[in-house]
């Protein structure tokens, strides 16, 4: 999760459902604002540009302007002036091409982490997507089964009851039992793959401690 070594983490016996509201677009729009490898490549999308123009200025010329006035006149000879003014240019005109091609390297590399970036940004918005669908079909399972469980909770008793006033056998109470089971367990399945689904999603927004709020019932 990126947390640190000392993070506070309470744990519990049993994990309850939390509605997250957020939608796709929101999840989207925090993910390419926030995503720390979209960011890492946007700082050398930067180095690049900083790279080309460090390898276009070798075409431009370089000039420097100087001047001076002399406030003590009767120190200077007779040949030097009290006041100059001046300027200089220095152009390479050819050196073999070297510039041309240091100019041609940092265009490509510039172009390589554009399209680096572009690749970066499809793939964490399928990741978002990939994530929230996920979490979408886990959350309607659970929710779903709300039914089913209270169902199998009230076929349970129903059974204990004919079992305890002799109209049942023991082996009908036996399978009513497993089978609330086995829906309760389902059911608590579905809520782990919520919970695994959203975590994926708080990573791909950049913010991965965000389901240790929502695990501990915070806000």
């Amino acid at each position: 999760m990126g947390l640190e070594e000392d993070a506070d983490i309470s744990t519990a016996d049993s994990i309850t459902f939390h509605p997250l509201d957020e939608s796709l677009g929101d999840a989207v729009k925090t993910a390419l604002a926030n995503q720390p490898i979209l960011q890492f490549i946007s700082e050398k999308k930067i180095s690049a540009r900083q790279n080309y123009n460090a390898a276009l200025s070798s075409f431009l010329p370089t000039i420097a302007a100087f001047g001076k006035y002399e406030m003590y006149p009767e120190y200077l000879s007779s040949i030097e002036p009290r006041w100059a003014v001046g300027i200089q240019m220095n152009l390479s005109i050819f050196n073999g091409f070297k510039d041309h091609l240091n100019l041609q390297n940092a265009k490509h590399i510039e172009n390589e982490v554009m399209y680096l970036q572009a690749d970066a940004k499809k793939k964490v918005e399928l990741w978002v997507n990939k994530a929230f669908m996920e979490m979408g079909k886990s959350r309607n399972k659970y929710e779903k089964l709300d039914a089913t469980v209270a169902l199998a909770k009230e076929n349970l008793r129903q059974n204990e009851k004919r079992f305890e006033t002799g109209m049942g056998i023991s082996l009908e109470v036996i399978d009513a039992r497993l089978a609330y089971e086995k829906v309760e367990l389902d059911r608590y399945a579905s809520l782990y793959e919520y919970y695994k689904a959203a975590a994926d999603l708080f990573l791909a927004d950049g913010d991965p401690s965000l389901i240790l709020k929502i695990w501990n019932n915070q806000e």
